[in-house]
């Protein structure tokens, strides 16, 4: 649950929250440049999607962009906020099925949402230096834009919390041992090894991987005897019918 993740993925989590708070803040609101006209004291507020002025003596009044704002950098923009938008919302779902269930807690997950969040902030600062080079000189960036730079910021901040996390499944994947097939390795890490579950069914019932398996089924060893002269052919039975005869190692056969 919750408890078993990370304090920095908790942090995490919640400055991507928080960035995409912002960030649909910023994308709806009509104050990323503003100008004051000191002879008619009207204040005009541009925004991605609409204009607002806000004369001292009247009510505010909006409307669509006019035309004469509407340039390549403006749409760069407009477009670049809205990927930004619909980007954050998969580091979010990960980031909270990270946290929360135990199954998704694995290294693959918190890279995939540290790279997200670091294309993010690229975005952002693309988005950023665009628009403010494309800004009038009688205008200055307001407050819609500081919510899209804080944005970009805190999702920047979550992909560096992200980093101990995976610098700890590496440590643990390091150290983790390695997995050799007895059969195919011949080294001295081979002895501790467990055995296949997939054993040969002749095999004795202790795994030794330095012994050759025993085949039940293959002949006993033949040799030659002393006894009965001529060099007699003596074929063993057995291994236990061997050892209890002590007259073969005398050279006598028993009959």
């Amino acid at each position: 649950m919750c408890g078993s993740a990370s304090a920095y993925a908790k942090i995490a989590l919640a400055c991507i929250f928080v960035a995409f708070i912002m960030q649909i803040v910023a994308v709806a609101t009509d104050y990323w440049m503003t100008a004051e006209t000191t002879i008619d004291l009207v204040e005009v507020n541009i925004g991605l999607w609409k204009y607002k002025t806000c004369p001292q003596t009247s009510s505010c009044t909006s409307g669509s962009i006019p035309e004469t704002y509407e340039n390549d950098a403006f749409t760069a923009t407009q477009a670049l906020e809205c990927i930004i938008l619909i980007f954050i919302i998969g580091p979010f779902v990960l980031g909270f099925l990270y946290v929360f269930i135990e199954k998704f807690r694995d290294m693959t997950i918190a890279t995939f949402i540290c790279i997200m969040c670091m294309i993010i902030m690229a975005l952002g600062i693309i988005a950023m230096v665009i628009w403010l080079t494309q800004l009038p000189d009688n205008y200055y960036a307001n407050f819609s834009f500081g919510f899209a730079v804080l944005a970009f910021a805190l999702v920047f901040m979550a992909a560096v919390l992200l980093i101990p996390d995976i610098r700890s499944f590496n440590e643990r994947r390091s150290r983790r041992p390695m997995k050799v097939s007895p059969h195919n390795d011949h080294s001295y890490n081979r002895r501790y090894n467990q055995p296949s579950k997939f054993q040969d069914s002749n095999m004795r019932h202790y795994h030794n991987p330095n012994r050759e398996p025993f085949r039940a089924k293959s002949p006993p060893p033949s040799y030659r005897t002393h006894a009965g002269g001529g060099g007699e052919k003596y074929t063993g039975t057995g291994i236990r019918q061997e050892i209890m005869s002590p007259d073969l190692y005398l050279g006598q056969r028993r009959y």
